[in-house]
């Protein structure tokens, strides 16, 4: 058995002895396994010894607070010394307890008889623990057959709601038997009580109408059956008849499908080839319109070129004559008549010069006007030539 200390804390100290409950069966069995080692070892100790005066009378004499832990009973050394009172717990194994009853039994042979009693008094404890352990035992027992016992009486309640109800079940499928039973006998009552009239008005009639009858049921037969022959006849050539014209509809409507997948096919044809004259169209309509770009820069660039060069040779012209004026004035200030007349002469070649190149530069005006009107005229025509080729 594993020795479990105890947590209860110890009661006051009180004069008389109290009863030991349930609680106190773990701390005192692990005290008296303790112990009983401890006593025989003690006895082994006293009877080597020469003389010993303190005795143990048992654990169970003693009162649950003047038990100690095992540990507290192999080290008493740990108290202090200088301590004015004694713990309540003192083992009275190691503790020395003055009383009566240590001043009389002084002997040896008194001690061991004390211990043999000890020992006796611990198998005792021992048998009730194990008493104690198989009452709880057969408590467990007894509570784990109740159980069993308690699950066994739901099951058995539950097939019983299970039985009740195939039962109601069985009960509710005889009723419907039962009815089909009624219902069953009644219509043969019914299909008996027609064979007796069938064969009342079978004896009823006469042979010889019978038989008249019987002929006019044929003759009727054998015409129905031509006429159903004729019928049919009828019905097979209407069948062939429709089948002719299903497979007439048929190879109409396969031939539409083809034709209709031809026009299909032209179509894609012709919309890939409109899309691709499309494509083409733009594509030199985008090359026209990048070749009037270009004249139209070529001939802002020649204008402006024209317009500087018109400009420098007015500043030019404009110059020359500022000169010859100035060269001439100096003449008639200072030259001879000779000089005078080679500058009226450079004068005149400079004013003829000026006159020349200002009727070239209106001339090469009017030329680049004419260039800009016949671009114009050349642009729109190849505009609408690719318009209405591509349209």
């Amino acid at each position: 058995m594993k020795m479990v200390p105890s947590t209860d804390s110890p009661p006051p100290c009180s004069g008389s002895f109290r009863s030991y409950s349930e609680s106190d069966n773990l701390d005192q069995r692990a005290l008296r396994v303790r112990t009983s080692c401890d006593n025989a070892r003690y006895c082994d100790e006293k009877l080597s010894a020469p003389c010993s005066i303190s005795v143990d009378i048992g654990p169970a004499y003693h009162p649950r607070f003047l038990h100690r832990k095992s540990w507290e009973i192999e080290s008493p050394e740990e108290l202090e010394p200088g301590s004015t009172h004694e713990p309540f717990d003192i083992s009275p194994i190691v503790s020395p307890i003055v009383s009566p009853i240590v001043s009389l039994l002084t002997s040896s042979a008194e001690s061991m008889s004390s211990t043999v009693s000890d020992q006796g008094s611990s198998q005792r404890d021992e048998e009730s623990i194990k008493e104690i352990d198989e009452a709880t035992q057969r408590k467990s027992d007894l509570r784990e057959q109740l159980e069993m016992e308690r699950a066994k009486s739901s099951t058995l309640k539950k097939e019983r709601d299970e039985a009740v109800l195939c039962a109601s079940d069985l009960k509710t499928k005889f009723d419907i038997v039962e009815k089909e039973k009624d219902d069953a006998e009644q219509q043969l009552w019914k299909t008996r009580h027609q064979i007796s009239r069938l064969e009342k008005r079978r004896n009823g009639i006469f042979w010889e109408g019978k038989l008249a009858l019987v002929q006019a049921e044929r003759d009727q037969a054998v015409t129905r059956e031509s006429d159903s022959l004729e019928l049919k006849k009828e019905a097979e050539k209407e069948r062939d008849d429709a089948l002719e014209l299903v497979t007439r509809i048929y190879e109409f409507q396969k031939e539409r499908v083809e034709e209709r997948d031809e026009a299909r096919r032209i179509a894609s044809k012709r919309l890939e080839e409109t899309e691709q004259a499309k494509k083409e169209r733009d594509e030199a309509l985008q090359l026209a319109v990048e070749r009037l770009e270009q004249l139209k820069e070529a001939q802002r660039v020649a204008a402006e070129s024209l317009e500087q060069t018109k400009q420098a040779q007015k500043l030019k012209n404009e110059a020359e004559v500022r000169v010859g004026k100035l060269l001439w004035e100096k003449l008639l200030r200072e030259g001879t008549q000779k000089e005078r007349d080679e500058a009226r002469r450079q004068l005149k070649e400079a004013e003829g010069r000026c006159d020349e190149e200002k009727r070239q530069s209106d001339l090469l005006h009017e030329e680049i006007e004419k260039m800009k009107g016949e671009n114009k005229e050349r642009g729109w025509c190849w505009t609408s030539f690719l318009g209405a080729l591509f349209d």
